[in-house]
């Protein structure tokens, strides 16, 4: 069996960055002149069988609030990872706005705000918005809900959906196997 160098700088940066426990090996990437392929089918291996769009889908891992009245900053208590939000904001007359933000001791982030003048139409306004947020260490996601003049209805629902380090949160209930 020969064992040549592997010339390709690019294969052997991307094996680098994908197994690194091989780098401080002392040895490049070599082949063989006998390729064998090794197939991993697992859920482990391959991530999730369930399509990306039905991994966002509202579940029992879903929380949901709602409400008419004003809301000063109010952290919505979330651990670490990527989450999903669904929100509306509707309004029967005078201005509203619903706010989503991350804060931290450094910063305070602005992520979406809904803002509605519903004055200007004679039978009210909606918003909606549909996205994602990564909370990371020292972050906390917060909401609040400001109510200029006249009234209003909002409601969002989070769903955690990766946690910090990206590992796929799967819907309750869901098993890939």
């Amino acid at each position: 069996m020969v064992n040549v160098p592997f010339v390709s700088e690019e294969f052997q940066r991307a094996f680098r960055n994908t197994f690194r426990g091989q780098v401080n090996s002392g040895r490049d990437l070599h082949v063989s002149d006998i390729v064998i392929p090794v197939v991993d089918f697992t859920p482990t291996a391959s991530g999730t069988s369930l399509p990306e769009s039905l991994r966002y889908a509202i579940n029992r891992n879903s929380s949901s609030l709602s409400g008419t009245t004003a809301v000063a900053t109010t952290s919505l208590g979330l651990s670490n990872g990527f989450y999903r939000i669904q929100a509306n904001l509707f309004g029967n007359t005078g201005r509203q706005k619903l706010d989503f933000v991350l804060v931290n001791p450094t910063l305070t982030l602005s992520l979406k705000t809904l803002f509605i003048d519903a004055t200007t139409t004679n039978d009210g306004a909606s918003m909606s918005t549909d996205f994602i947020v990564y909370q990371e260490v020292g972050d906390d996601l917060s909401y609040s809900m400001g109510i200029f003049s006249g009234a209003a209805f909002y409601s969002f629902t989070v769903t955690p959906i990766a946690d910090v380090n990206g590992n796929i949160i799967n819907p309750s209930g869901y098993d890939p196997q």
